[in-house]
């Protein structure tokens, strides 16, 4: 149980004013953006992952503002990962705060949180799937068709480098969408600079997590090292990286339409896959691609990788072996040309 007491407040110094663009012409951009993609639609009831930072404060200020012209309900969710002495002192504000904006706010505890899935390993991944299993809950209670982030265009760079780093696919350079499910992600076009001057210009406080200047985490040390370091060698660094990304998203669109359609053309009605039509496809991208289809299908548990549809690929080729067990749990049998993912212990 939080207390309703002064929490303390943070923010960076003031910027000149000169440099700040108008409240009104951000609101209009985030309008715009939403409208372009049609992330808020009248009726939505939305929940807003809310951690006191100022991205989130910023995008439940907005929100605030727009409900009635949206004609939207709005809800606020905080998840105190308890692994700041101060993090309750964000959870406090946050209460104040939706007490203000007079919006239902749910709070809760990391360790009352049990995940369904195992993570990568990482502190970041954690603490992601932490927030999203809470967040989930918090929608299912509220009956809520609509979860609000507060992801902006530096974490959009920051997510290229980390999977351009990672090796990742096409899809995964793509980076993050404006909706994906029930996720909307209305400042994804906001640079960060932006949103601080914006509070800044507003007077509105917001808590500041230390950690974010620390170099223990990958994310951090390309936000503090990595891209000051591109920016010195091109200012326009940014903005060519972010059109990147919107080729790849573009490429990523057109790949997921032929996956889709050469999916249909191959699996049957209950999700068994012709393999043998699978495999005399030209190319071997797409055929991982529509394994990928395939599994997710199926509803499997699983962690993907180019490792496990290579996997499934050499399976599928194979002439000597109708069943393979696939992962704890699964197993592919073949039969008259199809496959189809079966319980072990079938």
């Amino acid at each position: 149980m939080y207390k309703e007491e002064k929490p303390l407040l943070k923010s960076e110094a003031s910027l000149p004013k000169t440099s700040m663009p108008k409240p009104t012409s951000l609101i209009n951009r985030i309008k715009n953006f939403c409208n372009a993609h049609t992330l808020i639609k009248p009726g939505d009831r939305i929940v807003i992952g809310l951690s006191g930072g100022p991205d989130s404060v910023l995008l439940t200020h907005i929100l605030a503002q727009l409900r009635s012209e949206y004609q939207v309900t709005i809800f606020a969710a905080h998840l105190d990962h308890g692994w700041r002495a101060e993090s309750a002192d964000d959870a406090t504000y946050c209460l104040q705060l939706c007490k203000t904006l007079s919006i239902p706010l749910e709070i809760e505890h990391a360790r009352n949180i049990k995940l369904n899935k195992t993570t990568n390993g990482s502190k970041e991944d954690l603490g992601r799937q932490l927030r999203r299993t809470f967040f989930t809950g918090v929608q299912k209670k509220h009956k809520a068709n609509k979860i609000a982030l507060a992801h902006h265009a530096d974490d959009q760079i920051e997510t290229f480098l980390i999977r351009l780093i990672r090796g990742a696919t096409v899809s995964g350079l793509a980076a993050m969408r404006p909706q994906y499910g029930p996720y909307i992600r209305p400042l994804l076009e906001i640079p960060k600079k932006e949103i601080e001057d914006w509070l800044h210009q507003e007077q509105i406080n917001y808590c500041v997590d230390p950690t974010n200047k620390s170099d223990d985490y990958l994310r951090n040390r390309i936000r503090n090292t990595l891209i000051p370091t591109f920016s010195s060698i091109d200012t326009r660094s940014s903005t060519a990286i972010l059109k990147a990304i919107y080729q790849l998203q573009e490429a990523d669109d057109l790949l997921e339409t032929v996956t889709q359609s050469t999916y249909r053309q191959l699996a049957s009605p209950n999700n068994n896959l012709g393999y043998l039509k699978l495999l005399a496809l030209p190319s071997r991208y797409l055929q991982r691609r529509i394994v990928l289809t395939w599994l997710i299908a199926n509803q499997l548990p699983f962690q993907p990788s180019k490792k496990l549809l290579e996997e499934i690929l050499r399976f599928l080729s194979a002439t000597k072996s109708n069943h393979h067990a696939l992962f704890p749990g699964w197993s592919i049998v073949k039969a008259h040309g199809y496959a189809k993912l079966v319980p072990a212990q079938e």
